[in-house]
């Protein structure tokens, strides 16, 4: 794919494969906003990085989340619209629905998004 006959494209399903790699262009389309490719064995590499990343991430207490509208689902899960208690902040919160589903496995995926 060359990025620059890509220009509307917004997602990318390349979960659950046998990528090896993927090729830089993947991630430069200009309106892409969802990407699936987890559940790949290049993913790995991304738990390597999550690893390095830990002491910056955010814990949030599950109790500390009030929840309001379904902002949509899909095969992994629920995104919900909540407020964040003791932030005064309103979020948006992915719930899985399994460990694994169409768009790889619930750990990779949430491991990559904290990345990219």
């Amino acid at each position: 794919m060359r990025s620059s006959t890509a220009k509307k494209l917004e997602m990318l399903r390349l979960a659950d494969n046998q990528f090896e790699n993927f090729p830089k262009n993947v991630f430069l389309p200009p309106r892409i906003s969802w990407l699936a490719i987890s559940g790949n064995p290049c993913t790995k590499q991304f738990v390597a990085a999550d690893k390095k990343q830990a002491s910056t991430m955010v814990n949030v207490d599950y109790g500390d989340l009030e929840f309001a509208e379904n902002l949509g689902s899909g095969s992994g899960g629920n995104v919900r619209v909540a407020t964040w208690r003791s932030k005064k902040q309103r979020v948006a919160v992915k719930e899985y629905k399994e460990t694994s589903f169409s768009d790889g496995t619930a750990k990779d995926e949430w491991t990559i998004n904290q990345i990219l």
